[in-house]
């Protein structure tokens, strides 16, 4: 038994006897033993549930190991991954090989004062590679690779997560040049303030004071990555701390299909990568992956020779349920959202809206963050109905993809009246009406340049809309 633990039970102890010597005064003389049994049960007691509530307290041997296993040094890994194993890098790879041109040749950069970037951030959705970019990048450079969760910072007790932030980043430091990526950076790197623990911003502050510690000369470079970019502490994105900021999208048609040749290399199957890489529009590398292993599986429990068309849609519902993806396109569906998105694209350009890349899936029209003239209100109103107006007036049916734009419109009109008609003289179905009567009139005279697009976003997948 524990200092701690003897201590605790000699206290109960102590309150137990003098429950006694207060019964001692008492007349009856039944009660000084019946209150002394009452004292000792209740000690009993509180141990009991003081044991429950902190097993390891309690347990010598848990909390000796689990101090061991905190006290394991911190080792890097080699590397074996190279850019070539990693599909879908698109306009990345200049900067990726940039980094790796860093590690491989630092003299060449220096003689010209160059500034050696102290961290690099990789932002975007969920299973796009984000962890495999960093790995290839420690493989084709050839150093140490230390890696971290965020979440493996944030620590319930006082001081553990800027111990281990400290110790991670000297670990570094010993086997420089070293990378050090850090998955999942928002899980410790939130904007301060509001309800955060004061725990949680002590190991921020240390990580910034480990990145601003870094001689601009020393080979060690910071790797985030997180799909939660908008969250971040706008200490982390400051010069000198994440001086670079890579996107990491979603593969397109080419990606996809050398993501699913790569995974399908030593598996027998029939399948035309292909045609499968097409319908797959909107999946991550880590979904395609998916796809292919439970295929797979389902292939060998049914005793098939090879994984099949037939296994790919056995599984099909299964991976986008628990990757939470849109579903495989096929050839009519594919055409359908290409015309939705080709309306829209047209409608807001045509609107002078803010955009971001076209594509066959995902939003590209910029809601501003600041007031918005009543005006403008309805454009983007107007934009967001176009798909669905424009596949209205076709006869065509979008329900199945016309739903997130459907809540925007609303939420948009919800605040037209909130800032421009507090009286409520107009109710939401009366705005969503003006803004479909201008959509309509967008489409109307549009329409020759929205099938121009829609057959380019189907053949493409993703439009620059500068050029149009």
């Amino acid at each position: 038994m524990r200092e701690n633990d003897k201590s605790f039970i000699l206290a109960l102890l102590a309150v137990a006897a003098a429950l006694w010597l207060v019964a001692v005064s008492v007349s009856e003389p039944k009660w000084p033993f019946a209150l002394f049994l009452a004292g000792a049960a209740l000690a009993g007691w509180a141990y009991l549930r003081y044991s429950a509530i902190h097993p390891k307290a309690a347990s010598p041997s848990a909390s000796a190991g689990s101090a061991a296993k905190e006290r394991a040094p911190i080792r890097p890994v080699q590397s074996t991954i190279r850019f070539s194993d990693v599909a879908g890098l698109g306009g990345a790879l200049e900067e990726l090989e940039e980094i790796v041109e860093f590690f491989r040749d630092p003299k060449k950069y220096r003689r010209f004062g160059v500034q050696l970037p102290k961290g690099v951030l990789l932002s975007g959705p969920p299973g796009t590679g984000k962890t495999l970019m960093a790995k290839a990048i420690a493989g084709e450079a050839g150093v140490p690779f230390f890696y971290a969760g965020g979440s493996s910072f944030v620590h319930m007790y006082v001081g553990v997560g800027p111990k281990r932030v400290h110790e991670l980043f000297s670990a570094a430091r010993k086997r420089a040049p070293a990378i050090i990526f850090i998955d999942e950076i928002d899980a410790v790197g939130k904007a301060r303030g509001g309800l955060r623990g004061d725990e949680r911003e002590n190991t921020l502050n240390q990580l910034l004071t480990e990145m601003d510690g870094f001689e601009s000369r020393e080979p060690v470079i910071v790797i985030a990555a997180t799909n939660r970019y908008e969250m971040l502490d706008s200490a982390l994105l400051r010069p000198g701390r994440f001086d670079r900021k890579i996107e990491v999208g979603l593969p397109n048609l080419a990606d996809r299909q050398r993501i699913l040749e790569i995974h399908l290399a030593q598996k027998p199957h029939t399948l035309d990568t292909h045609a499968l890489a097409a319908k797959a529009v909107g999946f991550s590398g880590a979904a395609l992956a998916a796809l292919v292993n439970e295929a797979a599986i389902y292939a060998a429990k049914h005793n098939l020779s090879a994984i099949t068309d037939e296994a790919i849609e056995a599984v099909r519902q299964k991976v986008v349920s628990l990757k939470k993806t849109g579903d495989l396109l096929g050839g009519e569906l594919r055409q359908k959202l290409a015309l939705y998105q080709a309306a829209k694209a047209v409608a807001a350009k045509r609107l002078d809206l803010a955009l971001e890349p076209l594509s066959l899936r995902g939003e590209f029209i910029v809601l501003p963050s600041g007031a918005i003239e009543a005006d403008r209100l309805l454009d983007l109103m107007a934009a967001h109905l176009a798909g669905l107006r424009s596949a209205h007036l076709a006869g065509e049916s979008t329900a199945s993809f016309s739903a997130p734009d459907v809540a925007i419109v609303r939420r948009l009109a919800r605040h037209y009246r909130e800032a421009f008609d507090p009286a409520r003289t107009h109710s939401i179905s009366e705005l969503i009406v003006r803004a479909e009567a201008l959509a309509d009139g967008v489409i109307a005279d549009q329409r020759a340049a929205i099938e121009a697009l829609a057959q380019k976003l189907f053949d493409e997948e993703s439009v620059d809309l500068a050029l149009l």
